[in-house]
């Protein structure tokens, strides 16, 4: 098909029919729609999405403290997914991340078990199936993992935030989805309890910042080029931490940061100031004990917005983009999930390109899916006639959903 894009003119009666089709949501209308829960193990604590067994439709993959399991949601149907199956790990799993670890072109599960000091690794079969667990020791009470190439000679490696420890461990993959079995350790502030992975510095290379828990700090590690690792900052990160993330939040190029602070109630954002510095935080209030981030275009305008689950106050908080500039609204947009939610993850869930939510409900035992009511029209040879075209706008009407 091909995939050209161009500015293209349309008839009046068209293009006012476009705009009312596009305006299907004003700015008073709802993003998402009520959330729709869906049962898991016993206590949901980590949800992760993506697309399992290629059928081109995101699925879910939930971390189950209580039951040392995860469970796996398949995607059958724009948002609806199928009984949840359960694949044993180990001790008090919080925290799940997907990644193809062994090059084969399908998402593979990695969990760490808090109890157990150690992680999970669960390979897909290509059809979402997963074979038995294999371990790999890290640092003392892991509590979040992530996936990335540190390196860059073998694949995805596995990092680990070791809250009790004070660092984060590294395991180097071997190249074929196994991992050496003694992993590397480098120092962070005190009680990491979040990892991710990006480029700050913009050499190429990818560099680790960690929610410092007890330090009430983020830590940047930067990456020497070979995969090791110097705490090059810290940064004050409000009242115990909980998650950082990563995200290009004012359109500069460089990777900012976004950090649950649960115990300020609010969500802080150290904007980069390039070279993997960065700016004093900016705070902005949410609900009651946020204890995660998600990134995504929830509101539809291209920018990166931001949610969070507020355990005690059962919803989710939306903070707006403004315009791409990395300022947020002050005033929080509020969804109601299931009860306790402590962790999300966003991505499209329907197929349509926009960014829906899931969330980990710890009380409840579910995951509460809600779905995005934005509607957008991308302009582009949608019947593959090769010409963009009046035909192109009727083809997205006919398939445009009722409802």
């Amino acid at each position: 098909m091909n995939s050209q894009r161009k500015r293209i003119q349309f008839p009046a009666t068209i293009v006012l029919l476009a705009v009312l089709v596009t305006s299907v949501q004003a700015d008073d209308d709802p993003m998402f729609g009520e959330h729709t829960p869906y049962t898991t193990g016993d206590k949901a604590q980590c949800v992760a999405i993506g697309d399992l067994n290629g059928d081109g439709l995101a699925d879910l993959v939930v971390a189950t403290d209580w039951a040392d399991s995860i469970s796996v949601l398949l995607n059958h149907d724009r948002g609806d997914f199928y009984e949840h199956k359960v694949y044993a790990v180990g001790d008090r799993p919080d925290y799940v991340a997907l990644g193809d670890l062994d090059g084969d072109g399908d998402l593979d599960i990695v969990v760490e078990n808090f109890d157990d000091n150690n992680v999970s690794v669960l390979m897909n079969d290509g059809t979402g199936e997963f074979a038995d667990q294999v371990t790999y020791a890290v640092g003392t009470t892991p509590y979040s993992v992530a996936i990335g190439d540190l390196d860059g000679v073998k694949g995805p490696d596995i990092v680990t935030a070791n809250t009790n420890g004070g660092n984060v461990s590294v395991l180097y993959n071997k190249g074929d989805g196994t991992f050496d079995d003694q992993h590397v350790t480098f120092p962070t502030g005190d009680g990491p309890i979040s990892v991710a992975i990006g480029d700050l510095d913009g050499d190429g290379d990818l560099d680790i910042a960690t929610a410092d828990h007890y330090a009430s700090t983020v830590s940047i590690l930067l990456n020497d080029g070979e995969g090791a690792f110097d705490l090059d900052d810290s940064y004050p990160a409000g009242v115990n931490p909980d998650m950082v993330i990563m995200a290009n939040l004012n359109g500069d190029c460089d990777l900012d940061l976004a950090v649950a602070n649960t115990g300020g109630d609010s969500v802080l954002i150290l904007m980069n100031e390039g070279g993997g510095s960065f700016a004093d935080q900016v705070i902005y209030d949410v609900g009651d004990e946020p204890h995660a981030l998600a990134a995504g275009d929830f509101d539809g305008d291209g920018d990166i917005d931001l949610a969070t689950p507020n355990l005690n106050d059962n919803n989710v908080s939306i903070l707006l983009n403004k315009c791409c500039t990395g300022v947020f609204e002050l005033h929080p947009v509020v969804y109601e999930v299931g009860a306790l939610p402590i962790h999300i993850a966003a991505g499209d869930l329907d197929g349509d390109g926009d960014a829906e939510l899931a969330v980990a409900n710890v009380d409840d035992d579910t995951v509460s899916v809600l779905m995005n009511l934005h509607r957008t029209i991308v302009w582009q040879d949608i019947n593959g006639d090769g010409k963009v075209d009046v035909l192109d706008l009727l083809a997205v009407l006919a398939a445009w959903p009722t409802k």
